[in-house]
């Protein structure tokens, strides 16, 4: 079963550069908050705008309830594995055939695990 979904949208001069958006899922090992999408306008990139739609993410998280946060990630995307990586996301598993109409198909699982306590780092 599923709970909510978010987007939440970064402006600069009146115009969205980055967006995310993530839904809440009840699974076997407990409740997630999976990222369906997130980016921003390559002009926009290495400037703190992923990292701000992150935040939003974990505070959104830290807020419902959710053990940790999931997303899936194009296996040659190395610049986003690293991203992740950088806000202590580790690989959990990667999935061969996850993609049907990329090359490869593989998809790199990333998870991160929420503090209940407030100090997402």
């Amino acid at each position: 079963s599923s709970g909510i979904n978010a987007e939440y949208g970064a402006m600069c001069n009146d115009k969205y550069v980055g967006m995310v958006c993530c839904k809440e899922d009840n699974t076997e090992t407990g409740k997630v908050l999976y990222i369906m999408t997130l980016g921003c306008l390559i002009m926009y990139r290495r400037r703190g705008v992923g990292s701000l739609l992150l935040e939003w993410v974990m505070e959104l998280a830290q807020r419902i309830g959710t053990e940790r946060i999931e997303l899936h990630v194009h296996s040659v995307n190395t610049e986003a594995v690293k991203f992740y990586e950088k806000h202590q996301f580790s690989v959990k598993d990667e999935l061969e055939g996850y993609y049907r109409y990329l090359k490869p198909t593989t998809a790199v699982l990333l998870s991160r695990d929420i503090d209940k306590d407030g100090d997402n780092g």
